[in-house]
């Protein structure tokens, strides 16, 4: 039997009397967590959820998440997870689509839960606290149901959630996932993360993204998760250092904050063994500021989408010396091509779109029969990102294809223009997209979000950028803002600026 909720559920190697999660100053063992797991998914049960059936979680990060995680899974129903970044009318969208049994959310989401109302599969509303009328509290539920839950009997390709897209060009797309494909990506990043039972995992991502993983797998050996309800960078350094932090997971955005809090330079990171970031593209510069505090070994870059459950390609710490810059290889499980518009692998160093095969893929789009048939296209992944594969077989990203700027007949990727502007020492952030143009059919502009204090020489940008790219690169126009339009992952929504600043570009 394949159900991923016997990784704490049926594990002998767990410590029962171990500390598993600690959350606002709350701490709850693995056997206190593991019988609040049996009781939830005894409880929903009790409400009618069976196999097959969907559950929706919508919440921020609470032990709660987590539960809701397992306990859905072990009664063989799919696990939704909400981005709670969304509007209420988008969160009301996503449980139409996706047509749950249950909600389990809290009252900050009131106005989503209000408007679910017109969603008819939903029976029961379930809330961590608060609940009212016909709301059924959790807490309560749980006192009432029993700790005995038998694991449903589920294979390897039954669905086990449906995850949605982060969407930064449409409404998210429902991915389904299976248990086998949950199997694959726990195996492949085990191998790399080596978590062990002394590892204290710090959770700052939310846990409806995909780096719910790096819990799920300290929770499996038997180690400690502390749970960051948002984030705020001088909590995440002093906890790292009081708490003796030894594994963490930060997009881009998150590191950028963290290299500009003042006690960042003065925290003891000497308990670190993986400081693992992706989710969006990181500059060079920016990397390089981070490494040289914490240091090269401990950064682990991965790189993966949705669709490939978490990752399927990573850039070990001893790495970072040799190839800074590569996303790495792929993974243990995973096959990975760099391929021209017909699905032709194409020689070493030529760009093509990446492409990924392998037990960690996901099933299907939710309800989208012919967007799955295109993105599994000869069962291959097509991932929508540009790269290309050196002889020793690291691969590097280019840039998304849809983010290409064609000026003039040429193709420019935004992330060779945003690597040079990311060189200015006054430059926190960097975007760099395409807008309509009468002549040279799109025209480069350029966004930057400047660090604390720090104020733009124009004129020196200016020389970077003519000695160091070509003329057809220079952006027409650039921009200072105090805040980028991002994702529920922290992804720069570049289709949203270019609407912006499609009318501004001068002909």
């Amino acid at each position: 039997m394949t159900n991923i909720a016997r990784y704490i559920l049926d594990n002998p190697a767990i410590d029962p009397a171990r500390e598993a999660i600690a959350f606002e100053g709350r701490s709850w063992t693995h056997a206190e967590f593991a019988a609040r797991v049996r009781r939830l998914g005894n409880a929903l049960k009790s409400r009618g959820v069976t196999k097959g059936d969907r559950v929706c979680v919508l919440l921020t990060n609470c032990p709660q998440f987590l539960e809701s995680f397992f306990a859905i899974t072990a009664i063989g129903a799919l696990y939704v997870p909400l981005n709670s970044l969304l509007t209420p009318r988008e969160h009301c969208l996503l449980m139409q689509d996706c047509q749950p049994a249950a909600v389990i959310s809290s009252p900050r989401f009131a106005e989503a839960l209000a408007l679910a109302a017109e969603v008819e599969s939903i029976a029961s509303v379930i809330l961590i606290e608060g609940a009212s009328g016909a709301q059924v509290d959790y807490e309560a539920l749980l006192a009432s149901a029993t700790e005995t839950c038998p694991l449903a009997e589920t294979d390897a390709g039954d669905d086990a959630a449906i995850v949605y897209t982060s969407g930064t060009t449409s409404l998210p797309k429902g991915v389904v996932l299976t248990h086998g494909s949950y199997k694959a990506d726990w195996h492949n990043l085990s191998a790399v993360l080596a978590p062990k039972i002394d590892s204290v995992n710090l959770q700052i991502a939310p846990l409806y993204h995909a780096a719910i993983v790096h819990s799920v797998l300290h929770l499996s050996v038997g180690a400690r998760t502390i749970l960051s309800p948002k984030f705020e960078p001088g909590f995440v350094l002093r906890t790292i250092a009081a708490e003796r932090v030894t594994h963490v997971f930060c997009v881009p955005t998150i590191i950028y904050d963290l290299l500009d809090h003042p006690d960042f330079g003065t925290t003891d990171f000497t308990s670190l063994r993986t400081v693992e970031y992706g989710a969006a593209p990181m500059t060079r510069t920016r990397l390089e500021d981070a490494l040289a505090t914490i240091g090269r070994p401990v950064f682990v870059h991965a790189y993966g989408m949705t669709e490939t459950t978490s990752h399927c390609c990573t850039l070990g710490g001893v790495e970072h010396n040799e190839v800074l810059g590569s996303i790495g290889h792929s993974m243990r499980l995973c096959e990975m091509m760099i391929a021209d518009d017909a699905g032709q692998e194409v020689p070493h160093g030529t760009v093509g779109e990446m492409l990924v095969r392998g037990p960690n893929i996901m099933s299907r789009y939710w309800g989208r029969e012919a967007e799955t048939a295109a993105a599994l296209e000869n069962g291959w992944l097509h991932t929508g990102d540009l790269g290309r594969r050196d002889a020793r077989g690291y691969y590097f990203i280019v840039d998304r294809k849809k983010d290409m700027i064609i000026s003039g007949g040429v193709n420019i990727y935004p992330k060779d223009i945003e690597e040079v502007i990311a060189q200015d020492p006054s430059i926190a952030e960097v975007a760099v997209y395409g807008v309509p143009h009468p002549r040279w059919g799109e025209a480069v502009v350029a966004a930057v979000r400047l660090k604390p204090g720090a104020t733009l020489d124009r004129d020196a940008l200016q020389a970077l950028m003519a000695e160091r790219l070509g003329r057809h690169m220079l952006p027409k126009r650039i921009d200072v803002v105090d805040a980028f339009p991002r994702n529920g992952t922290g992804k720069i929504m570049k289709h949203v600026m270019r609407r912006a600043a499609a009318e501004a570009v001068e002909a």
